[in-house]
């Protein structure tokens, strides 16, 4: 059984914004995410890839999945249940259809854009990030461009360590940010250097630029479906017209290949909600969870 990477990736993006321990577990038959989440060690997130439609494939699937993860958690503690996140209102009938508790996930909806209109910046609601990428291109000039790969791996980590410690320093400014931002600011840093250090079992697209040889910024996502590119990560460097100027050559450089960008969640932060409306969002594609109890994965006792 061969996996998709879309999928797998899918997953690593949902885990990336929640608070969650995270490794990729690979079986002899299957590939797949298993994370630890930190707002309830009780529950496992982490579906057998690739998912079958067929109803009583996809429930031994589920079965198989959920005896492996029972076996990878650490000290062998048994769990409440399974978390499977969803991008589909079809996935969350076909769970419910077999058992699973299906509830919307407002806070993990996804922000669709057009490629074309992010890559030629059209439109008139898109006027403050053609500014911004004009004074960035102003005063440093083009950047270099490079290819995400297992070379420039290093490079990548950089910009994020150096992005997260930009971050920090903002928050001491404001204190009064609650915990949870500072949780989730953690656990965005972790996870993205471990999608990095795990490219081979990860498979990102993406693109490093480069000012002065200085690696400033990086972006990355992939495929998800034929259609749609999934952007999974994009940090740089605090520097007016840069996250819009990386934005916008990613964008370009996909608009023939892809109608459109999924550039994923807000995950409910204020500021970050505020930037992905700013660039008019073409669709919202609302998301959704699946819970199976515990007791309705294990196999069923003898008599």
């Amino acid at each position: 059984m061969r996996n998709r990477p879309s999928q797998l990736n899918v997953y690593l993006a949902y885990l990336s914004r929640r608070q969650m321990r995270i490794r990729t577990y690979i079986g002899a038959d299957l590939r797949f995410i298993v994370g630890w989440s930190v707002e309830s060690e009780q529950s496992m997130y982490g579906p057998p890839l690739p998912l079958a439609r067929h109803r009583a494939v996809l429930s031994k699937q589920i079965m198989h999945c959920y005896r492996i993860l029972q076996g990878s958690r650490p000290g062998g503690s048994r769990s409440r249940g399974m978390h499977v996140f969803l991008l589909n209102r079809c996935w969350a009938q076909s769970f419910e259809a077999i058992g699973a508790r299906v509830f919307s996930t407002p806070e993990d909806d996804n922000y669709v854009y057009r490629a074309r209109d992010i890559g030629e910046m059209r439109g008139p609601g898109l006027k403050t990030q053609r500014r911004n990428v004009q004074h960035f291109e102003r005063r440093f000039g083009e950047l270099e461009e490079r290819e995400l790969d297992a070379d420039r791996a290093m490079d990548a980590e950089a910009v994020v360590r150096e992005w997260t410690r930009q971050k920090l320093a903002r928050l001491t400014v404001h204190p009064e940010r609650p915990l949870d931002f500072y949780r989730a600011l953690r656990d965005d840093h972790s996870s993205t250097i471990e999608s990095i250090r795990n490219l081979s079992h990860v498979p990102l697209q993406g693109r490093l630029y480069y000012l002065d040889q200085t690696p400033i910024a990086f972006i990355a996502g992939l495929p998800l479906g034929d259609d749609t590119f999934l952007m999974l990560s994009q940090k740089n460097r605090r520097l007016r017209g840069l996250s819009e100027t990386v934005f916008q050559r990613f964008a370009r450089s996909l608009m023939d290949r892809y109608e459109f960008l999924n550039d994923g969640s807000d995950a409910g932060i204020a500021s970050l909600r505020s930037q992905k409306r700013h660039w008019r969002p073409y669709r919202i594609l609302h998301t959704f969870g699946a819970f199976f109890h515990g007791s309705s994965l294990e196999p069923a006792s003898r008599p």
